[in-house]
């Protein structure tokens, strides 16, 4: 986990801050008269957050938040399937040295490159909401700059971080 810098705790931490502010969306977009982008599913309360450190070949997986155990017709479970997609996702972008996962062959969003030795990725909220909260979160974590944000906003055209009232609104978490 050296590559991160952070200790586990704060990382996740700050994962379930963002997640939680994710969850109070309905609310804050209510009192402030703005619609929520399509894709938001008010369900889904948790995922695995994976963290891939390249230079080591180190993958780590936490559970952020609750997760279904319903079953999933693809898969066993929900939980199953969040856990594997957030690990596809990280490995995705490694393997084909691309920036997010919506640009690899998996094509779903929820990861992103940070620089040469950091991916990370979401799978539990919906696709936008995956790819929104890592890239908020490496920057809360201070993996990116503030220049890579905005390229990455750019970039992935997420609702979530294009919309500016949203954007400041999670990154308060």
């Amino acid at each position: 986990m050296e590559a991160f810098i952070l200790p586990t705790e704060t990382i996740v931490h700050r994962a379930s801050a963002l997640l939680e502010r994710f969850h109070s969306l309905p609310k804050y977009a209510a009192e402030n008269k703005l619609l929520l982008p399509q894709d938001f599913d008010p369900t889904r309360m948790g995922g695995y957050l994976c963290l891939f450190d390249t230079k080591h070949d180190e993958s780590y997986l936490f559970q952020i938040g609750k997760i279904p155990t319903t079953l999933d017709p693809e898969y066993v479970t929900k939980r199953e399937k969040y856990l594997r997609f957030a690990l596809k996702k990280a490995m995705s972008i490694n393997q084909e040295k691309k920036i997010l996962s919506s640009q690899t062959d998996f094509k779903v969003k929820g990861g992103v490159k940070a620089d040469d030795q950091r991916i990370m990725s979401f799978s539990g909220l919906s696709p936008e909401g995956d790819e929104a909260l890592v890239i908020l979160l490496a920057y809360q974590c201070s993996w990116i700059s503030f220049e890579y944000f905005m390229e990455l906003t750019t970039l992935s055209q997420n609702p979530y971080l294009i919309n500016a009232t949203f954007k400041d609104y999670l990154l308060a978490a």
